[in-house]
């Protein structure tokens, strides 16, 4: 036999004696096979957890000793195979007969000596190998089917397969839990718990995190009704949520017993303390205090009264601990049992969303109303955002109503209030009333507009019985009163009013920024109509002839435009609460303006002329100021494109030559910087302020204060600009602005007392074409109705900061670059989506 047969023979013995082994060894190790798969089946089943303790300790215990004993019963009895086994085994397989392999193996002993002998070995050997050329090795047959006839390895594999398929990625998980069993009193794993608490949107409290790593140190503050989310892992008892009132059961997230992961919801109303229990032990406590959301309060501070302009002004106070949702007053007449419908309900309106507290004096002009002039009871009611509601102790009041002048206007308002118990009398008795007053026309100037009204509203009571046609009417005799009484001042100030109101209110509603410059539009159109109005009536009146109050305050319909352009700027930026504080200033002031127009007597030549004269200086003034506010935003752009300057050997950005200024004299700046062309024209500025200066000081004896600090500032803006600093420029000019506008309102109330020959009435003034009214005796406030010493005006609190020019500018500019970087398509899709919810609110 050659080497490569020989080994390859040697092979085919080892390989053999492994089949021979496997048939020994697997009938030996199917019963230990047997338990061990019945025990990993029911583990992947998840069977063992939901076992009582005692009872899964003796399963184990009984599977590891069955194990053990079919294993070692088994392997007692084992012999491993042998070479002769081995051959045997290849002979056998290979069919070969006489024991060819092993007279392969054998040698002579005996005749060695002998020729013929050692011919006649040699002929069997050749035989023999000529025999075993071609071996064969069948595969390994154990026969199994003797110790399992049932075949019940083939249904323990099938199941096997499906609990491995159910237990999926737990299936660790769940052999942990079968061969570790949890003993009662002790965590079977590593616990965790964690909770969050979410207080109610309205408290605008942010949700509170708790793990074991939370500091158990002062009680945690919860707001009541606030959401509780607990979840517990690793424990093998339901654990459990004590909250000092009573213990809620935490539910198991998954069916199966073998995740051990528990979870609990519920809402927090009252108790001590949080503890989390899981058997007989705590898994976290912490101390608690349920903050209650108490209800709101709501009270008259103060009696109602009525105002100068026979307004009902209410002081309110209101206060919540989370938030006023809606405050309102609700208007009945007194001794009277009108169905509720029939009541009077008023929003007051609040200073910024859900607002705590507010205190106000709520003004409302309530002289057209049908109960004007009779005994009613208001009740103010106020609900949080919580929905809690609390009703005030109800005050009785009379409603303030309008003295009308006008004989005509005094009779059909007569009439008209007999409307407020309609019935079929009642509308024959004012329609025949009616009838009287229109049938002289010399008592409304024969009328024809004021003669087709009163026939209107004597028809519909006659042949519209509807309920409707009260209201209707009613509304058509106040026109026709106010018609007569004022002309059509009162109608542009009611449509003022109206203007207001609707813009107030979709600012408190945060309305899109389109409906909101749409009203702006709409205000700014009936501001303009009211004010020329009021010009007129001031003409037809002969106030301006008048002697000046030295305590009024005076504002310019310049002023009133600025103050439309500010809350246009800040609606635009967002900043919706401080553009309804500066609604309601202006609101203040045009009511003070309108107190302030009076009838009064002409006065002398003379005293025109001084008036003449004082208005040439306070127009000169004004326009000073309106020159200065333009170099003050010409700064600002300079100061914010210099922060973009080219660098060295870069090209300039077009106009920053040293082109000559609106305004400058020829070849003042030419070849000069920017900053030097502003420097010449600040000091002309202050040239033009030195020289009204001195006109003051001539006619008054006295320069306002005020000026000298505009004079200073200016002068320090000069010299910023000459060094081309603008910041501190800026700073400067603004500093100027403000003494120049408030050195203004200094020389006025000096003019004011050095004409005013003794105490009078408050007219009004012409700067140019542009009515300058006194606002009436304002001795505590600002010229915008504010107490001068807070300026909180509107506001109930001082938390809503009003921006300034700068700010609004700033935040244009931004806005400005948010909607460039959305239009960028190359930035990632995950910024520009951050930048569309930026600017949703603009």
């Amino acid at each position: 036999m050659t080497a490569p047969r020989r080994r390859g023979y040697f092979l085919l013995l080892r390989m053999a004696g492994a089949a021979i082994l496997w048939e020994r060894l697997w009938p030996r190790l199917w019963p230990a096979t047997l338990v061990a798969g019945i025990f990993l089946t029911l583990a992947l089943f998840g069977a063992f957890p939901a076992l009582p303790a005692w009872l899964h300790i003796g399963l184990l215990a009984v599977f590891v000793l069955g194990f053990a004993a079919t294993l070692y019963g088994g392997m007692r009895s084992l012999k491993l195979p042998g070479h002769d086994a081995a051959r045997a085994r290849v002979e056998r397989d290979s069919g070969l007969v006489h024991r060819p392999l092993t007279t392969l193996e054998d040698n002579l002993t005996a005749g060695l000596d002998d020729p013929i002998s050692r011919g006649l070995w040699q002929t069997h050997r050749a035989r023999m190998a000529a025999g075993a050329r071609s071996l064969r090795l069948r595969p390994p047959s154990p026969g199994l089917l003797r110790f399992d006839p049932w075949a019940l390895r083939a249904a323990l594999v099938l199941l096997l397969v499906v609990a491995a398929a159910m237990a999926g990625g737990d299936a660790p998980t769940r052999l942990k839990a079968a061969v570790l069993p949890h003993v009662p009193g002790t965590p079977a794993a590593p616990v965790t718990a964690e909770i969050w608490i979410t207080p109610p949107a309205y408290t605008r409290m942010a949700p509170l995190f708790l793990n074991a790593a939370t500091p158990v140190g002062e009680p945690l503050a919860v707001p009541a009704g606030s959401v509780l989310m607990a979840q517990v892992t690793g424990t093998a008892g339901t654990p459990s949520l004590d909250l000092g009132t009573a213990q809620t059961p935490f539910a198991p997230i998954s069916p199966d017993p073998a995740v051990r992961s528990y979870r609990l919801e519920t809402t927090i109303q009252a108790g001590d303390r949080l503890r989390v229990e899981a058997g007989l032990g705590t898994l976290a406590e912490w101390p608690m205090r349920v903050i209650p959301d108490t209800p709101p309060t709501a009270r008259f501070s103060a009696p109602p009264e009525a105002t100068e302009q026979a307004h009902l002004r209410l002081p309110i106070e209101a206060a919540d601990d989370y938030g006023l949702k809606e405050v309102a007053l609700t208007v009945s007449r007194s001794g009277r049992t009108d169905p509720p419908e029939k009541a009077l309900r008023l929003s007051v309106p609040l200073p910024g969303q859900a607002a705590r507290q507010i205190k106000l004096p709520y003004v409302r002009d309530l002289t057209a109303h049908l109960w004007a002039g009779q005994p009613v009871i208001l009740s103010l009611a106020a609900e949080d955002v919580a929905g809690q509601r609390t009703v005030a102790a109800p005050v009785e009041t009379v409603l303030p109503e309008r003295a009308f002048r006008h004989p005509a206007a005094r009779a059909i308002i007569a009439e008209r209030r007999k409307l407020a118990d309609p019935s079929d009398a009642v509308r024959a008795e004012v329609a025949a009333g009616l009838a009287v007053i229109s049938s002289v026309p010399r008592l409304f100037s024969d009328d024809v507009v004021v003669s087709l009204a009163l026939g209107l509203a004597r028809a519909r009571l006659i042949h519209d019985s509807r309920d409707a046609a009260i209201g209707a009417v009613a509304g058509l005799l106040w026109d026709i009163a106010l018609r007569l009484e004022d002309g059509s001042l009162t109608v542009a100030e009611r449509q003022w009013q109206r203007a207001q109101e609707r813009l107030m209110e979709a600012l408190r509603q945060g309305a899109e920024s389109p409906e909101i410059q749409k009203l702006l539009d709409e205000l700014e159109q009936a501001l303009a109509d009211f004010m020329k109005e009021m010009a007129d009536e001031m003409a037809r009146m002969g106030a301006m002839d008048m002697p000046l109050d030295p305590d009024a305050q005076f504002i310019d319909s310049s002023d009133l435009q600025r103050m439309v352009d500010e809350i246009r700027e800040m609606a635009q930026a967002g900043a919706l609460d401080a553009a309804r504080q500066r609604l309601a200033e202006l609101k203040q002031m045009l009511e003070n303006l309108r107190a302030g127009v009076q009838p009064g007597g002409p006065q002398q030549q003379q005293q025109q002329r001084q008036n003449a004269e004082a208005q040439k200086m306070m127009e000169a003034l004004r326009q000073l100021a309106q020159r200065q506010q333009e170099l003050l935003e010409k700064t600002f752009r300079e100061g914010r494109q210099g922060q973009q300057q080219p660098g060295p050997g870069q090209q300039r950005r077009p106009g920053q030559g040293g082109q000559p200024q609106p305004g400058q004299q020829p070849g003042e700046g030419e070849g000069q910087g920017e900053g030097d062309a502003m420097a010449a024209l600040q000091e002309a500025l202050r040239r033009d302020l030195g020289n009204l200066m001195l006109q003051f000081d001539s006619m008054m004896g006295s320069i306002p204060g005020a000026l000298g600090e505009a004079e200073r500032a200016m002068r320090r803006a000069s010299e910023a600009l000459r060094g081309s600093q603008m910041d501190p420029a800026t700073q400067a000019q603004t500093e100027a602005l403000q003494h120049l506008r408030s050195g203004a309102q200094d020389a006025a109330r000096q003019m004011a007392r050095q004409m005013a020959p003794g105490p009078g009435g408050q007219p009004g003034r012409f700067v140019g074409q542009r009515p300058v009214m006194p606002m009436g005796r304002q001795p505590d406030r600002d010229p915008f109705g504010r107490p001068a010493e807070s300026g909180s005006g509107f506001s109930a609190n001082d938390s809503v900061d009003i921006p300034d020019a700068m700010d609004l500018r700033r935040a244009h500019e931004i806005v400005r670059e948010l909607r460039r970087r959305a239009g960028e398509r190359a930035r990632p899709q995950f910024e520009r989506d951050y930048i569309e919810r930026l600017l949703r609110q603009f």
